[in-house]
């Protein structure tokens, strides 16, 4: 997996967010009070960028700003990617939705309902 460069960090979407929250209220008998609900790997700003080209491909942008922290402004870079396999072993709990589905969902639903003034 190799070091995760400034620009780096994990990704989650609310909706597997909201279904790990389920799954850990339900299950058995969980062992941990914390657990990792991401794909365990790292997004760069390119990333975000690429998936939006996915949806939008004229999108244009021009980073001019370099990182000098952790992804989004965060004090800490983060060391390494997630480990998913307890999620996964307690509370049988996969992530469904990567990068590029969740903006997509975002696409979707914001052209919806547009934001308004």
């Amino acid at each position: 997996v190799g070091s995760p460069r400034h620009d780096e960090d994990i990704f989650a979407d609310a909706r597997d967010c909201a279904r790990a929250n389920h799954a850990a209220l339900a299950a058995p008998a969980p062992r941990q009070r914390v657990y990792h609900v991401t794909f365990g790997r790292m997004h760069s700003f390119a990333d975000f960028v690429a998936a939006t080209r996915g949806l939008y491909p004229g999108f244009k942008t021009d980073m001019r700003v370099t990182a000098k922290a952790g992804f989004a402004g965060f004090p800490a870079i983060r060391p390494a990617t997630s480990d998913l396999a307890a999620a996964e072993r307690e509370l049988g709990f996969t992530p469904r939705y990567d990068l590029p589905a969740a903006l997509a969902e975002c696409a979707r639903r914001s052209a919806r309902a547009p934001l308004s003034d």
